[in-house]
């Protein structure tokens, strides 16, 4: 008995404690990034999951009652066509319907307390969408804990909450993209699943209900959830008759039809939508995107690519593919299920017209599959556990503990968009050095400034200047000069090196080196080295400017200075 308290209360502290976390890192990440742009909780995607939710309340889905130029603010997410009268948006009503407690809540607080809401706009606005996928994270790891626990021992439930946590881009789609569906869809699996193992296990009608609306709602938010329905007929099956009695058992006229009714429901509010904006109840708003490469499919880019290659961004899903195997070596129930759905989620991906699913932190099209996916991992952690020997518990627990710090770090510095072609890891390097995972940063771009011989006539020699926005591939934030100097005499040079930004010729950033600081032989070659470091706060309209102040007048040699930029 006490040991069941102590785990209730384990659980409570654990929960909790992951929520204000998650709260900490949410707010924190996006304090001091402004509104309306890439970085900000409603733009661009994200604007089009939730203007169901101010169209409705503020505008009555008037284009004319739209604020002025709020479509180019929040990234064209959405666009109100005063010439139709008509407000189109390409996603469906899904997550804003998830997301409506909080918003009718910040609505509430903002008329108590006279706050200007800026027609659902407004910076309380925009905090609360990260309170929402907080809420919903810990919503969906609390669920996926209870059936976790149907199979596993809580040490090893709580290292897989872990993992998921901060071993997978989930991390990135709650804290920094949390309008995203992506943490919505993973809340709707996990409710999915849970439902589908109390309903199983009881057959209650309730749970039924419970199920049929969180697919149903899955599928809403991205028509490939379909497949969540599958389970249905293939969870935890053993025996081919078992298939037989799922599928009777679904098809019993309660059930059947409660599932269509719950389909129904939940789709027509959006049937109305469309019927509303385009004249139909039903329609495609994806225009010519669709899956058009099923005889060409981009499986390893899928997979490997720097371009949100699933392996190589959330490399702990290569523990959960070895644990698809090992549980169908030991004919553990769902490994060929989980196998299959690997796959076919994988197949289906790879088949989209943007395969890579456009700016992204790894592939986040599998966020919501971590659900099932973890199982694999739950059964290989716990055979390792079950050998006893520490060596391999250890080496397991180390490798899940590198993955996730790399993943942790790698999203918290990403910068929403990979910059590079498919197979160009010029861009995953860079993006691994702006996350301090590669020693010594990633060098951008060297330029070599020719030998000079300074007069006390030249006070200023050795120049060079670079526009910050011509650097495609990141933003540098480190300079490193190098060069070799020559003091023919036996007085202090007093020259500096000085790194100048600025932004229509008026310096906005001035850092400088001595020489004679760095200097240690007269009348011989010393060899120099000046470093600067560029603030993120810089704009990419500025200029760097190098160059050598030889503001005592002195004579001195300056051999060829190579100027360096780096990321990190």
């Amino acid at each position: 008995m006490n040991d069941i308290l102590f785990n209730m209360r384990f659980n409570r502290i654990f929960f909790f404690l992951l929520f204000i976390l998650t709260i900490i890192l949410s707010f924190n990440y996006h304090h001091g990034k402004g509104y309306f742009n890439h970085r900000s909780e409603i733009y661009a995607d994200k604007a089009g999951y939730y203007c169901y939710l101010p169209a409705a309340l503020f505008f009555r889905f008037d284009p004319d009652l739209f604020p002025d130029s709020i479509v180019e603010k929040t990234g064209y997410g959405f666009v109100p066509n005063t010439d139709y009268g008509k407000v189109f948006i390409k996603y469906t009503y899904g997550v804003s319907l998830l997301v409506s407690p909080f918003f009718f809540a910040t609505h509430f607080l903002s008329l108590t307390f006279d706050i200007p809401e800026e027609g659902g706009f407004s910076p309380w606005y925009h905090k609360m969408v990260n309170i929402a996928a907080a809420v919903y994270l810990i919503l969906g790891l609390m669920l996926l804990r209870h059936v976790l626990a149907l199979y596993f021992k809580p040490a090893i439930q709580y290292i897989l909450i872990l993992v998921v946590y901060l071993g997978t881009n989930l991390f990135f789609y709650t804290i920094v993209d949390s309008l995203m569906s992506h943490v919505y869809s993973f809340f709707l699996f996990a409710l999915f699943l849970f439902a589908l193992n109390r309903f199983l296990k009881k057959q209650y009608f309730g749970w039924f209900i419970l199920l049929s609306f969180a697919g149903s709602l899955a599928m809403l938010i991205r028509p490939t959830n379909v497949i969540l329905f599958s389970l249905f007929f293939f969870w935890d099956v053993r025996f081919g008759r078992e298939i037989v009695d799922r599928i009777r058992l679904f098809f019993k006229p309660i059930h059947s039809v409660s599932l269509i009714v719950i389909l129904f429901l939940v789709f027509l509010p959006q049937m109305l939508y469309w019927k509303y904006a385009w004249g139909s109840y039903f329609f495609y708003s994806y225009g010519q995107e669709g899956f058009n490469q099923w005889l060409q499919p981009y499986l390893l880019e899928v997979w490997f690519a720097p371009l949100n290659g699933v392996f190589l961004y959330s490399p702990v899903v290569i523990l959960m593919v070895i644990g698809m195997f090992y549980m169908i070596w030991k004919r553990i129930p769902n490994g060929i299920l989980i196998l299959i759905l690997f796959f076919t989620i994988s197949y289906l991906f790879a088949s989209w017209d943007t395969w890579y699913f456009g700016c992204s932190f790894g592939y986040r099209a599998f966020i919501e599959f971590y659900v099932l996916l973890l199982f694999p991992l739950g059964y290989l952690i716990r055979a390792v556990f079950d050998k006893k020997q520490w060596i391999l518990i250890t080496g397991l627990l180390v490798m899940m503990v590198l993955f996730g710090f790399y993943t942790f770090t790698l999203s918290l510095s990403y910068p929403g968009c990979y910059r590079g072609s498919t197979w160009d890891f010029t861009g995953y390097k860079i993006n691994l050095a702006r996350a301090g995972l590669l020693s010594g940063g990633y060098q951008l771009h060297q330029r070599n400034i020719n030998p000079v011989i300074v007069e006390p006539s030249n006070e200023f020699s050795a120049s060079g200047s670079w526009l910050i926005e011509d650097f495609k591939l990141a933003k540098p934030t480190r300079i490193v000069v190098e060069s070799r100097v020559k003091n023919p005499g036996d007085s202090l040079l007093g020259a500096r090196i000085v790194c100048s930004v600025e932004r229509d010729y008026v310096p906005v950033l001035y850092q400088s080196a001595g020489l004679d600081s760095i200097m240690d032989l007269k009348g011989e070659w010393n060899y120099v080295k000046a470093e600067f470091e560029i603030p993120t706060w810089i704009l990419p309209e500025c200029t760097i400017k190098i160059y050598c102040w030889n503001r005592s007048k002195s004579q001195f040699l300056l051999d060829t200075t190579r100027v360096m930029f780096y990321v990190k």
